[in-house]
């Protein structure tokens, strides 16, 4: 299925307490040469004069700007699927406080819906930067005119080795109501769910690759230090054991065997080939992972010992800025 020429974008943008940011990925929206825009802002319960100011300003003059001002706090992962389920129009981008577009980022990006039917997703080029500093590039993907089993099966060995290897396609523009269909219910593991859903999309469609543009992704070392704080502290008790690499080859592995058995567009051969490639790459990384399974139950003690430092650091924390 084609996109009409000129369609919507809704472009949903989380923000929290970053008034810099926020005003800089606000400012790259009005400067955008792709004008046809619905721009969905869900301030996080920021309770900051500067950010209110920079809202009620961009919403005040210029009326694509629909501002959603959350009363309490619901978290950055519900935040996320939030504004998302908000969007209205034919095609959907999301962004943070944190990211740089260039001025014909999604001007090019829907340009390459024309490159043939049933593109589901276009994902652009990428830098990481950490602390304002170059970090990495990320990696390329299109699989544009490739069969549905010949893309799934070479997906999955990478979602079992590296299941951030197309992140930024997150930041891409999706058919709009493809990714609503996808959207988990439980946000609380989205950051481990890209990959999923990037195989998902591409069980539906076609994944393609702009490479004329490209995303700057902004990290701080405080975000990851709340990424530890959820990954040590708060996880739920059905993974204390288990261990971070369990934790996300789970859902993964049951999202892609979900996504094989239903699919309309595969034999039963290919179904069977599929699901037994899948169970032999979980095993694989369960097996050969940085941590194995075994050396999981021998560190038992130490992991407690980990967890319990991790606890009194943040209680400290909290402690010294009360």
């Amino acid at each position: 299925m084609s996109i009409e020429l000129n369609p919507v974008v809704s472009v949903g943008i989380t923000t929290y307490k970053r008034p810099e940011g926020l005003k800089q990925v606000l400012d790259g929206l009005v400067q955008q040469t792709y004008s046809n825009l619905e721009i969905i802002v869900s301030d996080n319960c920021s309770d900051m004069p500067e950010v209110e100011k920079i809202l009620a300003d961009f919403e005040r003059s210029d009326p694509r700007f629909r501002i959603i001002r959350q009363p309490v706090n619901i978290g950055m992962e519900a935040n996320h699927t939030f504004v998302a389920r908000q969007a209205t129009g034919d095609l959907y981008l999301w962004l943070h406080d944190d990211d740089y577009i260039p001025e014909n980022y999604i001007e090019r990006c829907v340009a390459r819906f024309a490159d043939g039917p049933d593109i589901e997703l276009v994902g652009p080029r990428a830098d990481a930067y950490m602390e304002g500093r170059f970090w990495y590039s990320y990696r390329n993907y299109s699989n544009l005119g490739v069969s549905v089993f010949d893309r799934l099966w070479g997906l999955m060995p990478i979602g079992y080795t590296w299941s951030s290897a197309f992140q930024q396609y997150f930041y891409g523009v999706f058919r709009r109501e493809t990714l609503q269909e996808f959207l988990w219910q439980d946000g609380e593991y989205y950051h481990k769910q890209t990959f999923s859903l990037f195989f998902e999309i591409s069980e539906r469609g076609y994944i393609h690759f702009v490479d004329d543009v490209k995303l700057k992704k902004y990290n701080f070392n405080s975000d990851f230090k709340k990424w530890r704080d959820k990954n040590y502290v708060d996880k739920p008790k059905r993974w204390k054991f288990a261990g971070s690499k369990v934790e996300e080859l789970i859902p993964m592995t049951l999202t892609i065997v979900k996504t094989v058995a239903k699919s309309q567009k595969l034999s039963l051969w290919e179904k069977t080939r599929l699901i037994a490639f899948c169970f032999y790459n979980f095993l694989g990384a369960v097996l050969n992972s940085r941590i194995p399974l075994w050396k999981r139950i021998l560190r038992f003690p130490f992991r407690l010992v980990r967890k319990l430092l991790h606890v009194i650091d943040r209680v400290l924390e909290r402690i010294l800025r009360s």
